[in-house]
């Protein structure tokens, strides 16, 4: 009888401060989670990796292995590529100032997103 429940694992690393070669071992995680689960006959999940960082400068490290790894625009098609690890940036919270104009929230925790303050 199939079911109608998906499950999701959440990968979360914390960071104080930037790293930049996060996505690579965010990536090593996720392939041992895998192992993990073939090794056990268990299936294989999607997982969703953030990473959270209270360091004190923005977050200005690849987010996806298309920053990282340079390859020509004519053979991306061909390479596996990962969309941008959400980072959120945790001490942009803990100000008790309002942010200026120019610090949006997708400045402040350099989410992947376009979004704005509303």
């Amino acid at each position: 009888m199939p079911s109608n429940r998906i499950y999701v694992l959440v990968l979360i690393d914390h960071k104080s401060s930037e790293e930049p070669h996060v996505l690579v071992q965010m990536l090593g995680y996720i392939v041992r989670i895998w192992e993990n689960a073939l090794e056990n006959k268990q299936p294989l999940l999607p997982i969703i990796p953030w990473v959270v960082c209270n360091g004190v400068s923005p977050w200005r490290t690849a987010r996806s292995l298309d920053q990282l790894i340079p390859v020509p625009e004519s053979w991306k098609r061909y390479v596996l590529l990962l969309h941008p690890i959400p980072t959120l940036h945790v001490s942009a919270f803990l100000t008790l100032t309002q942010p200026t104009e120019s610090e949006s929230f997708d400045a402040a925790c350099s989410s992947n997103t376009n979004r704005t303050r509303g």
